[in-house]
């Protein structure tokens, strides 16, 4: 196996670099599953504990186990088409939601980055994935989306409290001196924290230090003017991590109408917060990649029904904003008439439905060159909830189809060389299969081949209570025979023994080459009588036939009938050997089928 696929460097073992010592460091302390696959088995090669823990398997019972196995059978098709792209080089990496199932049935989420490394400097890549947990992430986030459309539904106050009473939300109640009176299991949830441990507590004390100014001058309103309002709110956990809340906070009054306290409505929005920060990340992608790219930036102002282009789009499309307006009939005039029904569609959709605008069609420039764009548009709401603008960006995405393009021909062409090849490896893993399972001098199977067969054959016995026997045998003074006459001599015997040995045999009788100058026969459906006939037959087959050399060669034998109660395949083999040992010592040339203690 390459060096780069061998496990990583040991911390602190002789010879160690600095980088080696770092990357183990960062390769078992990470909070991230890491996990090396070999591209051309697509077994584990190592692994940190994280992942192992993620996989619900032991780290030794990962390693050399197919990476793939652990994934969820649905989500294998999708696994295995990009499998396919990144092993041939196609793609340098790619990212994935999934599923593991763990031994016990249990379903875990998993964010997955796999992609191509080189560990050493010549060596053929390997693969290394980055694994992290998002089980918790998607409930959140499906809980979330719940929530929000629930909260959407509260016009009123009782109506809040109604969803609080079903624990759809947290609720927290406070006395006028800010402290906990009560707080519902969705709010333990949701803060981590017990019943027990918060009621008493200060709100001010669990809430962010940065957010503390801003809840003590809204509570000073609220208690001031008797409004009900909505705020965020940052709350630190007990393992110190901070969630976002969205806090719904009225004033709750004694029977005579003065404030006794407060009452709280709290809905989950870390995630929410979480996907709103990777939305501004993605925008200001979008502008990076329409400086660095051939992009441009295009505005819908919904209202005036006014379409802004930036000067890149212009660029894009082929046209000079000197001498062209930016309208949707300059645009339909610059798509391609094939795609220009799809595309218009999508935008109608996207429109009507309120969701993304996504597509990819072709245009036209003026002088007649054809260009791939992929379309991407968002809309953008006022504080009233209407959307007042659809905003988006357009990608010169020709280079990529054309690259698709080649990869789809480049596939069908590397599929039928793959099917050839198949077949020539299919050859000669039979043929490895042979060579691993028979005795080159002989030609007769050797020991592999002969625990194989005895292992079937006990079950076959087991199952039809059909008796089978073994013989062990072995060449009488062969050491005498390479001494006095030589190695090549001594493999012309064995040689001779084993052609010997096979002919008087059955064709379902197996015969094999079990070590040095010492064979073995199984003797399939045959008693001990049987088996005794047989085995006197091959020793006087073998005492016919001299050796030109060496002259007389003989055999000594012993047989043993399997049971189905033995512990496994090598009990009759043992005591055929043991018999065998006994005619050994009780003159050689000769067939022993009982223990000597028992004559």
């Amino acid at each position: 196996m390459p060096a780069h696929l061998t496990s990583p460097v040991p911390h602190g073992s002789p010879g160690t670099t600095k980088p080696e010592t770092l990357w183990r460091a960062v390769f078992e302390q990470s909070h991230l599953g890491i996990v090396m696959i070999d591209p051309a088995t697509d077994r584990i090669i190592d692994l940190n504990q994280r992942f192992a823990d993620l996989a619900g398997r032991s780290r030794d019972a990962l390693r050399g186990q197919d990476w793939m196995h652990l994934t969820h059978a649905d989500d294998l098709a999708h696994e295995v088409k990009h499998k396919a792209q990144l092993r041939q080089g196609l793609i340098p990496c790619f990212l994935r939601d999934k599923r593991y199932v763990h031994p016990d049935g249990t379903v875990v989420w998993v964010h997955v980055n796999e992609t191509r490394v080189t560990v050493t400097e010549g060596e053929p890549p390997c693969f290394l994935a980055m694994v992290e947990d998002v089980t918790e992430q998607r409930r959140t986030r499906l809980a979330l989306n719940a929530e929000r459309e629930a909260a959407a539904r509260l016009e009123q106050e009782q109506r809040l409290e109604a969803v609080a009473d079903q624990g759809m939300v947290g609720l927290l109640e406070t006395d006028l001196d800010g402290r906990i009176t009560f707080v519902n299991d969705r709010y333990c949830a949701i803060t981590g924290r017990t019943r027990e441990s918060v009621i008493g507590q200060r709100l001010r004390e669990i809430t962010h230090a940065d957010n503390r100014p801003h809840l003590t001058n809204t509570i000073g309103q609220l208690l001031a003017q008797g409004r009900s309002f909505m705020h965020e709110s940052r709350y630190v956990l007990p393992d110190g991590r901070k969630v976002w809340l969205l806090c719904a906070v009225s004033l709750q009054k004694d029977t005579a109408g003065n404030p006794a306290g407060t009452t709280t409505l709290v809905l989950d929005m870390t995630e929410r917060k979480r996907q709103e920060r990777a939305q501004r990340q993605t925008l200001e992608l979008l502008h990076m990649a329409e400086r660095a790219a051939e992009a441009g930036a295009w505005d819908w102002d919904m209202r005036t029904a006014r379409l802004n282009w930036s000067p890149a789009l212009f660029q894009l499309f082929g046209l000079d904003p000197e001498q062209t307006q930016a309208t949707f009939d300059t645009w339909r005039a610059r798509v391609h008439p094939d795609d220009l029904a799809v595309a218009e569609r999508v935008l109608e959709e996207a429109v009507r439905h309120r969701r993304p605008f996504v597509a990819s069609y072709r245009i036209v420039r003026p002088s007649g060159e054809v260009r791939w764009i992929d379309a991407h548009g968002q809309h953008r709401y006022d504080t009233d909830g209407a959307a007042v603008h659809f905003t988006g960006l357009c990608i010169d995405a020709t280079l990529r189809h054309q690259t698709e393009s080649q990869i789809r021909q480049l596939n069908a062409e590397l599929e039928s060389k793959v099917e050839a090849r198949t077949a020539e490896l299919a050859q000669a893993n039979a043929a490895l299969h042979r060579l691993a399972r028979h005795d080159v001098l002989t030609g007769l199977p050797n020991r592999l081949a002969a625990n194989e067969r005895l292992r079937e054959e006990l079950v076959r016995m087991r199952r039809s209570h059909l008796p089978y026997a073994v013989l062990m045998l072995d060449v009488d003074h062969f050491k005498r025979v390479n001494d006095l006459h030589g190695h090549a001599v001594g493999d012309r015997v064995l040689q001779r023994v084993s052609q010997g040995l096979r002919a008087p045999l059955r064709e379902s009788d197996f015969v094999a080459r079990f070590g040095g100058e010492e064979f073995l026969v199984l003797l399939p459906h045959t008693d001990e009588a049987g088996a005794c006939l047989v085995a006197e037959k091959l020793r006087q087959v073998i005492e016919a036939a001299p050796d030109p050399t060496a002259g007389l060669v003989s055999i000594s034998v012993g047989v043993a009938m399997a049971s189905a109660a033995d512990d496994d395949e090598d009990t009759a083999v043992m005591a055929a050997d043991a018999r065998l040992y006994s005619a050994k010592h009780s003159g050689r040339n000769r067939v022993v089928h009982q223990d000597p203690a028992n004559g």
